[in-house]
Parts: C-alpha cells; structure tokens; sequence
C-alpha cells in the first residue's frame, strides 16, 4: 500500500487530520513532472497561431482520452485529428494520428456527463517513449483532498501548463465540480491525483463553470469507455 492511501485510510477513520493529510498530499506532488503521456490535440497538418487545441492524454498505447466535443466531429474524418505526446516547446515525445473517435453509448443526447471520447490511434505509442496513465479508482475521488490539472490552453499552446489546487467542491452524477479555472484548450485534460508512485486519472475535463466557487466541471468515465480502457491494458 503506498504511504498516501494509508493516510487516506487513516483520514477516514479520524487518526490523522485534513492539514496533515492536504500536506502530504501537496509535498508529494510538487515534486513530480508533467508525465508525456498529456499531449496536446490538435487538427490537420499545422498549428496556426490561436487555432482550435484540445488536450488528451494516452490511457492505453493506441487510446487517447479526451473530451467528446474535442473529437465528436471528427468521426467522419478522424485522421485530421493529432496527438502530440508530451508536447513542448516544439518538441514531442511521439505523435499520432487519429484512426476511429469512440463516443459513449448514452452519448446520443450530449450532455456534461457524458462529454467524454477515446481517440484511438493508427498505431500504438511504444511505452518506452510514451507510458499510459492508469486509472483511478472512481470511489476515491471524494476523499482526495486536491487533484492536479495539467493541461493545454488556446492563447499559450506551446506547453502544458499544471494546477495542483483544484478541491473537489461538489459531486454529480457523472461530473467532479472543482474550484479551480480553466480556459479554452484545457478541454480534455485529465483531472489527476498523486498516488505516492504514479500520477491516476479521475476524470475529464469538460467545461468551464463560474457560479460560486466551481470554477470547472470534469466528466468521470462512462462503464463503457471505462471498459474499453481496461480491456486494452490488460496483459
């Protein structure tokens, strides 16, 4: 068991209390680089200045998660759509192409809760230059005191920017409502956590919401795509 899901436990039976784990928690954190697996999506063969972006990141060596409205009209063309990997500064850690968009099977009426898509690539990512995140566990999410957003923007698309203050505020079905705020290219991103060995990914970014004090929504994953995911990390 790693040394902050003890402490999750702990928490959770009043041994220790909320500012000693959120310490934790943050000390952990700050010391981690943006994994390549967090790329920056974009569409057709170049990038011009202020042109529509999106983030994903690599779940499996051939799926990219992302959000549906970053992909869903791609489905007739899904080669127009790129992934670059680990993408900064003009440098990436692997590229791919697009091969099929794979929507949610509730997703005929489009909502926040199912703004949610896997982008599966024409080939998979070789894990030695790009690994995939894992999965967290959904029913954690609520006794993580801050996720992390690392995530591509618009008006700055030439590097990953990262939030580790994003608390979860409310939950909804299907949707994390945080506090923290993002802008146009976030869409996509990954709501993630430090598990004390690797980065776990909660939930999708979706939308921007300044009511109170949510500043964004996340999707979590839908059974289906979830499914999908896992079956494709299996050994």
């Amino acid at each position: 068991m790693s040394k902050i899901a003890n402490y999750f436990q702990r928490y959770r039976r009043g041994q220790i209390g909320c500012i000693a784990l959120l310490g934790l928690v943050a000390s952990q954190v700050a010391a981690q680089d943006a994994p390549s697996a967090i790329g920056r999506i974009s569409y057709g063969d170049s990038l011009k200045p202020g042109a529509a972006i999106c983030t994903g990141v690599l779940v499996a060596p051939d799926l990219v998660l992302t959000a549906r409205h970053c992909v869903a009209g791609s489905q007739a063309h899904p080669a127009s759509v790129h992934f670059a990997a680990g993408f900064a500064a003009g440098q990436r850690a692997a590229l791919g192409q697009g091969a099929e968009v794979i929507l949610p099977a509730e997703a005929v009426a489009p909502n926040r809760a199912n703004d949610v898509a896997l982008l599966r690539l024409q080939a998979p990512m070789d894990a030695g230059e790009v690994a995939p995140l894992s999965l967290g566990r959904p029913d954690l999410a609520k006794w993580l005191p801050q996720f992390s957003l690392i995530a591509y923007r618009r008006d700055a698309p030439e590097r990953a920017e990262r939030q580790d203050n994003c608390a979860l505020v409310a939950e909804l079905p299907g949707i994390l409502a945080l506090n923290c705020p993002v802008v146009s290219g976030n869409s996509g991103a990954p709501v993630l956590a430090w598990d004390g060995t690797s980065w776990q990914v909660f939930a999708v970014t979706v939308a921007a919401y300044n009511i109170g004090a949510v500043h964004s929504l996340a999707a979590t994953l839908p059974a289906d795509l979830l499914s999908r995911i896992q079956a494709a990390t299996q050994p």
